[in-house]
């Protein structure tokens, strides 16, 4: 597993980011798209646990977010 100890900029935007790892992608790669689809469904999950405790889906999204 990659650890991010920092995460910064010192250059321009030339519509590339860097992943953990270190390699370079376009910004408009799937890759960098599936990551913030991935970031908004887990937000998504985590206001809906909040919303759903005492529910009888409690449960399910508690297994979902293991």
């Amino acid at each position: 597993m990659v650890r991010i100890d920092r995460i910064y900029t010192r250059n321009g935007d030339g519509g590339q980011t860097r992943l953990a790892g270190g390699r370079l992608i376009n910004k408009d790669s799937l890759r960098v798209e599936a990551y913030g689809n991935l970031d908004e469904l887990n937000a998504f999950v985590g206001a809906a646990r909040t919303i759903a405790q005492e529910s009888a889906i409690e449960p399910l999204i508690s297994y979902l977010t293991k």
